[in-house]
């Protein structure tokens, strides 16, 4: 064996900024850095990160690091690419855009020292820094209530608790259950969808916010709204490869009253819809710069709505193929509690 006691698989494209500031916290862990290697895999062609790259490669300044070019394929293969290239035998899982604190690499180290089937939930908190738009400040409350959650132990894990942004698990687990699934190339969910793999293959999930990781997300409205329309599609392909989990899926659900719209453009009338999406992003500025919360938090709802179904939409083609979808989902399973 190489002596190496994990081995950290960064995925990346695009963004050198975010990288270098990853580079430079794997580069000041508490940990002995010939306990460690790194391995960075660029998803595409991108030759600022991989010049970036060469250049810590040929300074030494992060001990162990390795880079790797593939063809274009999504974060989900990135990951099984580093993956497979591990000296390890545990795997850290972390995002270009994460700075993790000096103590990361040693906490999931501790943890894997028993051998135990287990996934490591690592904490990423949103870095929200100055005076952030509200739309940030709602992903950062819904991802803080989040990681509060997780970390309770009051309630069996789930397979929406694993995010890849960082956590860690033993190579031959990963393997076993095959890896996270290339077919999910876009935004989100592949990381749900390993996760309810690991549960179902009896690898256990412990929450360990020592194990930090400062999450530098800051995408622009439009960007965010957007990813909402992948995370739509991604839950199609997540319910027909799980027919098990559709009962816990959003799509499962329409919305009613003043918020039908959002569904009914959606499926019905995407141009006309994607006008007033448009022209609600210039109210909902506006509605900031008024202060007018309750009115901004409504709209907003409706417009991250309405981009969900968009996506929904895109995949399943029409209301018809929904309602299929959603009739041919199992019951949810009946839980039996000895009082």
């Amino acid at each position: 064996m190489s002596g190496l006691l994990c081995s950290v698989v960064v995925p990346t494209f695009g963004r050198p900024a975010s990288l270098q500031r990853a580079l430079s916290s794997l580069a000041g862990q508490s940990a002995d850095h010939r306990s460690y290697e790194t391995i960075v895999v660029v998803d595409g062609p991108d030759r600022e990160s991989c010049r970036l790259l060469e250049r810590w490669e040929s300074e030494g300044r992060l001990a162990n690091l390795s880079h790797h070019v593939i063809d274009r394929s999504g974060p989900a293969a990135a990951r099984n690419f580093g993956c497979d290239r591990a000296r390890s035998p545990v795997v850290v899982f972390l995002d270009d855009d994460m700075e993790a604190d000096a103590r990361l690499v040693a906490a999931h180290q501790a943890h894997h020292r028993s051998g135990r089937r287990i996934a490591v939930l690592g904490d990423c908190p949103i870095a929200l820094g100055e005076r952030p738009p509200m739309y940030r400040l709602r992903a950062w409350a819904w991802w803080e209530q989040k990681l509060h959650d997780r970390c309770e132990g009051s309630s069996l894990p789930r397979y929406t608790d694993f995010c890849t942004g960082n956590v860690s698990l033993r190579v031959e687990d990963f393997r076993e259950v095959g890896g996270f699934d290339p077919d999910f190339r876009g935004y989100g969910l592949e990381d749900y969808e390993l996760g309810w793999r690991l549960l179902d293959a009896g690898v256990g999930f412990v929450a360990d916010r020592s194990a930090r990781a400062d999450h530098h997300h800051n995408p622009s409205l439009w960007t965010t709204l957007v990813r909402h329309r992948a995370e739509g599609r991604a839950e199609v392909l997540l319910g027909s490869k799980h027919p098990i989990l559709r009962p816990g899926l959003r799509l499962m659900s329409l919305p009613r009253g003043g918020s039908a719209w959002t569904y009914k453009l959606a499926f019905g009338a995407p141009a006309a819809g994607d006008v007033l999406a448009a022209a609600a992003m210039a109210r909902l500025d506006a509605f900031e710069k008024l202060s007018k919360r309750r009115r901004w938090a409504q709209l907003y709802e409706d417009v991250r709505a309405y981009w969900f179904w968009r996506g929904v939409a895109s995949a399943l083609g029409s209301l018809e193929e929904l309602f299929r979808f959603q009739a041919a989902a199992p019951p949810p399973p009946t839980v039996k509690v000895d009082l």
